[in-house]
């Protein structure tokens, strides 16, 4: 088992809590992802998360969607910050370890905030979860490969991971004939991703990734009336102060001069199409994804039994973005929660969204089958 932190104990003292039967499915599977913010919020966020994975009498796996850690990954051991970093990553194994089983995906703030020590950063972070995950919290892909890294649970699921900041980080990564990875380059991953997803039989296949393919958020590049009128609430989330003509100017200047992190910018739009092409003949039933701070269903159009999940409002309040509706959303809701995939031994898998409303109390707000 890893370490315990003060900070910590909160989840463990709620694990003894009395909770509802849980269901007798296959598979549960959590999604949960953007949590590196302060750690009592994240302790706090995570409460009902780890109750609830316990009551799953072992089938649960939590997947943990990167941008673990906030700003900028897990600093070398010297660093002022480590310890405090340590603690918000260690609160969030608790969760993972208290499902008997956990998966970790790296997002791009994991990479050292997409710089130069990316790649170090991530080996860094993927050495603290294999020391500390109990030996039942995998980081996954591993080595700051590509993936991707399959994983067959019970007898129906078949997880994916993949590192999608590979894909986009403009810095040294381990690619190319000197890269210690299985997959290379751009065009043997698309290969290994359709490989995976071809072979999983009856499996259903979800894929766990950071960046989401579809969005109706920031990484969507799509922009809501908060974004005019108030411009500085995505980077202050608190600093509700109205700037109208300059959130305009904002608005546009971001979508002028985009990053590689959101889905206008020339990198995200290769991501997209080469996932487009591991996608045929056989789509995933579910990409799930984080990055935008809320929660997200989406039907992808064109692809009506595969949906994009986004759950990436697991760092607080604090710390949400504005969603829209875009082509495909059934859902969306910028509040703090997670979500939680229910996989019987036979028929659709059942989806449910999970708003946290209080450190032990939540409120399911969105159900579907997804079939």
């Amino acid at each position: 088992m890893g370490r315990l932190t003060p900070l910590a104990l909160p989840l463990l003292l709620a694990l003894r809590a009395p909770l509802p039967a849980a269901d007798d499915p296959d598979v549960v599977l959590y999604l949960t992802g953007d949590a590196g913010r302060e750690v009592p919020r994240i302790s706090l966020a995570f409460i009902p998360l780890a109750a609830q994975a316990a009551s799953d009498g072992g089938r649960s796996v939590v997947a943990i969607l990167g941008d673990n850690l906030y700003p900028a990954g897990l600093p070398v051991p010297e660093s002022k910050d480590r310890s405090e970093m340590e603690a918000r990553l260690e609160a969030q194994l608790v969760a993972a370890r208290a499902a008997g089983r956990g998966i970790v995906v790296p997002g791009n703030h994991d990479w050292a905030q997409w710089t130069k020590d990316g790649w170090n950063a991530i080996r860094r972070q993927e050495a603290f979860v294999t020391t500390h995950g109990g030996g039942t919290v995998t980081f996954a892909p591993s080595g700051g490969c590509p993936g991707p890294a399959i994983f067959d649970v019970g007898d129906t699921v078949r997880l994916i991971a993949l590192d999608t900041q590979w894909w986009l980080h403009p810095y040294e990564k381990p690619e190319g004939p000197s890269s210690p990875c299985s997959e290379k380059t751009d065009a043997e991953v698309v290969a290994a991703l359709r490989e995976a997803l071809g072979t999983a039989g009856e499996r259903r296949t979800v894929v766990l990734a950071h960046h989401p393919l579809e969005a109706g958020g920031l990484s969507g590049s799509h922009y809501t009336w908060q974004d005019h009128l108030f411009p500085a609430t995505p980077f202050v989330s608190w600093l509700w102060l109205p700037m109208p003509g300059f959130g305009t100017l904002t608005v546009a200047g971001r979508k002028a001069m985009f990053n590689e992190q959101v889905q206008a910018a020339p990198r995200y739009r290769d991501l997209r199409a080469a996932m487009k092409k591991a996608f045929d003949p056989v789509p995933p039933l579910v990409w799930a994804a984080g990055h935008d701070h809320n929660l997200q269903v989406i039907r992808v159009p064109g692809q009506e039994r595969s949906w994009n999940l986004i759950s990436g409002a697991g760092g607080g309040k604090r710390h949400l973005m504005p969603v829209r509706s875009i082509d495909g959303t059934v859902f969306h809701r910028s509040v703090p929660g997670y979500m939680r995939l229910v996989f019987p031994t036979a028929g659709p898998a059942r989806l449910e969204v999970i708003a946290v409303t209080a450190p032990r109390k939540t409120a399911t707000i969105f159900t579907t089958r997804l079939e």
